[in-house]
């Protein structure tokens, strides 16, 4: 039935959008199983940081008491929270890598803003056609969320529905938190016969070290120090109060008066004889 489905489903897209993935990257319908080995390998080199992203082992957070599942309900990721990540407004979206037609909609700690077709209520990552957005797969569902980190960096991870692609293996997704100036999101590893992505969400707010740039604190990819302390090193200092001379000594300049700093003042402060 699944296959049947995803079959006319292609059907139509064809039909709307000609080549159905983009004029570069055409993808074959889901259901065809041929060839899968020289497909991976298409789409692996297509994806530069792909072998790194597959390589790279997830480590799961489960302190005393605690495990990666507790930790990602509470979005969590080792001590640190992620909650002012869920996004309760408008949901991200990365732009597919290898085809263009295709974008990737997801939030953080919460199920999607928008729904449609596949990506019912619950779902935290879907695919989705880029102009009529028209939900295509579910790379995640909410309920699924755990999180972890790895030599790539900290993540959240889902699993979503089944893969047409091998026994029992089902859809997945990871979200990469960085620290950046700026909010962007990017897949940096897709594989449509893996039925996996990996997606990295820049935010300033994951910045745990700032650093003080121009008289603002600003997050730091590499070094710095905590927010609080830059803020104290960063603080512009007091201007230094002014004085005037009056009746032989220095007070304190008020108002419009002009002043001097306070050597200054003392040298010339003379009483009126």
């Amino acid at each position: 039935m699944l296959a049947t489905k995803m079959i006319l489903a292609c059907a139509l897209v064809a039909v709307a959008l000609g080549d159905g993935r983009g004029v570069s990257s055409p993808r074959p319908s889901k259901p065809v199983n041929a060839g899968k080995a020289q497909a991976n390998q298409a789409s692996n080199e297509a994806t530069p940081a792909a072998a790194v992203m597959k390589a790279a082992a997830g480590t799961l957070h489960s302190g005393p008491g605690r495990t990666a599942a507790d930790d990602a309900a509470a979005c969590v990721i080792g001590d640190v929270h992620f909650h002012f990540l869920a996004n309760n407004k408008i949901d991200y979206v990365a732009p597919s890598t290898f085809y263009q037609s295709y974008e990737f909609v997801f939030n953080v700690c919460r199920d999607l803003v928008w729904s449609e077709g596949e990506c019912a209520k619950g779902s935290s990552v879907c695919e989705r056609l880029l102009h009529t957005h028209t939900a295509t797969d579910v790379y995640g569902n909410q309920s699924t969320q755990t999180s972890g980190t790895n030599d790539v960096g900290r993540y959240f991870e889902y699993a979503g529905g089944a893969c047409l692609f091998g026994t029992g293996q089902k859809m997945t997704s990871r979200v990469y938190l960085a620290c950046d100036e700026k909010q962007a999101a990017e897949v940096i590893y897709e594989s449509f016969y893996d039925c996996a992505v990996h997606i990295k969400l820049s935010d300033p707010r994951v910045c745990q070290n700032f650093i003080c740039i121009e008289g603002a604190c600003k997050g730091a990819v590499e070094g710095g120090v905590p927010k609080e302390q830059c803020e104290k090193l960063c603080a512009p200092e007091p201007p230094k109060p002014m004085f005037a001379c009056k009746a032989g000594k220095c007070v304190r300049a008020t108002g419009t008066e002009k002043g001097v700093p306070l050597d200054v003042c003392q040298k010339g402060c003379r009483a009126e004889v």
